[in-house]
This record gives structure tokens, C-alpha cells and sequence, in this order.
């Protein structure tokens, strides 16, 4: 009996290990993107460029931590406003604990008409001053009509 026990002891030791990667891997895709564990972000504007933003550079740092700030700072509310379901909204991709998470951030030229829905689906209000910020920043071209190269 008193081996049984020591044979079950051990066996339960070496699998702790395990137990605390799977609480970690759980609680790593569950968790909200934070600035700390993004690795990479990758906006798409309007017009379909895209922007990559990396650790490497202050710029992208200073990006990456705007966004966060961003998310952080916006009230959730219940769902999108119908006139922003029908417009083309920015596509966010945080990369983070090596899964992608897309946010998609709605914004016009009013800057208290600004949202984005996350990767749960949950739609959240911007504030204004932050989307004066972001609709100030070279990455939001796309917003105004007056940026598209005219066609000749």
C-alpha cells in the first residue's frame, strides 16, 4: 500500500509541470492584448495598405502602445450604430502569445462617432480625444475622401 502511495506521488510530481503549462496556455488565450505581450501589429486602412508595427522602433512601439491605450480607455456599449455597420472600418491584427487577435475599429471624420469591435465580438466607444489622435496620425489617411489620388 505505502509503495502505491509513493508510486502515485511521484507520478502526480512529474506531471505538475504540465499542469501549470496548460493553466498558462489557457490564461495566454484568454487574456486581452496588452502592450507587454504584443509582439507584432498589423493595421489595415481603408484603402487596403497595410502597416506593420514591430518592438523594434520607438515609432512602432509608441503605435502599438496608442492602440492599447486606445482599447483600454473605450466604454463598451451594445452594439455598433447601424450607419458605421455599413462602412469599411480599419482591421487590426495583434499578434500575441503567437495567435492573432483582429480588432476592427470604425471611424469618420466626427470624432465622437468612433468604435471598434473586438476579437470576442464586442463593440466598444471610442474617446473622442483619442480618435482626434488617431484620425491626426498619417496612418488614417484613408479616412477622408480628399486623400484619394484622383484618377485620370
Amino acid at each position: 500500500m505505502k509503495k502505491k502511495l509513493i508510486a502515485l506521488l511521484i507520478i502526480l510530481a512529474i506531471f505538475i509541470p504540465t499542469y501549470f503549462a496548460i493553466v498558462y496556455y489557457i490564461s495566454a488565450q484568454n487574456a486581452p492584448v496588452s502592450e507587454r505581450t504584443i509582439e507584432k501589429l498589423t493595421l489595415t486602412a481603408l484603402d487596403g495598405n497595410e502597416f506593420v508595427f514591430g518592438k523594434d522602433t520607438k515609432e512602432s512601439k509608441d503605435v502599438i502602445g496608442f492602440f492599447v491605450e486606445m482599447n483600454d480607455t473605450s466604454k463598451q456599449v451594445p452594439d455598433l450604430p447601424d450607419q458605421l455597420k455599413k462602412i469599411k472600418c480599419y482591421k487590426a491584427v495583434y499578434r500575441s502569445y503567437n495567435k492573432d487577435k483582429v480588432y476592427r475599429y470604425y471611424f469618420t471624420t466626427n470624432p465622437n462617432e468612433a468604435y471598434y469591435v473586438d476579437s470576442k465580438n464586442k463593440t466598444y466607444s471610442i474617446p473622442a480625444e483619442k480618435a482626434v489622435e488617431f484620425l491626426s496620425m498619417k496612418y488614417s489617411e484613408s479616412t477622408y475622401e480628399a486623400s484619394v489620388e484622383p484618377e485620370l
